[in-house]
């Protein structure tokens, strides 16, 4: 699911799982985070509210989904 959003263009934000240390980097396609409801939170209104950052980050994740592509 998380590459599927990725290559959608959309900023991941996930539970910092090892599966996932290669594919989101904070502040660069998404973010990983403890298990913090309220750092969640945070991160999901920073996106909502921060059109720029939300962009550049959907892009960015556009591009690294692109990587793992079945092609």
């Amino acid at each position: 699911v998380i590459l599927e959003a990725m290559i959608s263009g959309l900023p991941v934000i996930a539970v910092a799982d090892k599966a996932y240390k290669d594919i989101v980097k904070n502040d660069y396609n998404g973010y990983l985070l403890k298990k913090n409801v309220v750092l969640f939170a945070e991160h999901i209104n920073k996106l909502l509210h921060d059109d720029t950052l939300r962009k550049q980050l959907g892009s960015n994740a556009h591009q690294t989904g692109k990587k793992f592509s079945a092609k």
